[in-house]
């Protein structure tokens, strides 16, 4: 009688092949993005910096409030910290590392409106007056390429009727408001479509919204 071939195993079942560990590599979604750590330290050392304010202090002060905002057009939002009315600090992350733009900048005295930004633009802009508003002082801005906020332009405008022409309201020209009145930069007069392109577009206050926790939460998604 022939020599019956013999069988073979059926693979699985009577002779299992050996299987690797499974080994589940991180994917773009599972790995942190560094600059929300970033993120996390600078705002821990704002409340290092800035403790919660306790009994009438409160009122007086408020409380650091944060938010994440667009301001250079990138792939990754500025943050924003500060005390309404009082100061606005503003940090960019960039090159692997958080950079600080606006540390503890003050405004909301003294005729400081406060700072505004044009979001995606990279142009900032921040309104100071004297003389009750008869002379306005605006300044454009810019985040640099170094991580540095860059003065683009400074504008004057006299808003009263400038009789003896030395650019202050004496008696009686502070009595003579003048709506848009004339502006310049550098000591020579601009016209209005001069003074309009400077503006990068509709401007927001660079301002917090946002808790502590809440920023954190946000850093979390």
């Amino acid at each position: 009688m022939a020599a019956q071939p013999a069988e073979k195993p059926c693979a699985g079942i009577d002779s299992p092949e050996p299987t690797s560990a499974l080994t589940l590599e991180p994917t773009p979604e599972t790995i942190p993005e560094p600059w929300r750590e970033g993120y996390r330290e600078i705002a821990a050392q704002c409340e290092l910096d800035n403790p919660e304010p306790s009994g009438d202090s409160v009122i007086e002060f408020g409380t650091v409030k944060y938010d994440l905002i667009d301001v250079d057009g990138d792939e990754i939002p500025e943050l924003t910290a500060g005390m309404d009315g009082y100061f606005v600090s503003l940090y960019t992350y960039r090159n692997g590392e958080v950079h600080t733009l606006m540390d503890h900048w003050a405004y909301g005295a003294m005729g400081n409106y406060g700072y505004e930004y044009c979001p995606g633009k990279n142009s900032l802009r921040n309104y100071n007056s004297d003389y009750a508003g008869l002379v306005m002082n605006t300044t454009y801005m810019t985040i640099g390429p170094e991580c540095t906020i860059d003065v683009t332009a400074q504008i004057l405008t006299r808003n009263f009727n400038d009789v003896n022409g030395n650019g202050e309201p004496d008696l009686p020209e502070e009595y003579d408001f003048v709506e848009n009145g004339p502006s310049f930069v550098d000591g020579v007069e601009i016209s209005g479509e001069e003074l309009a392109s400077f503006a990068a577009g509709e401007y927001e206050y660079i301002s917090g919204r946002w808790s502590y926790d809440k920023l954190l939460a946000e850093l979390e998604k």
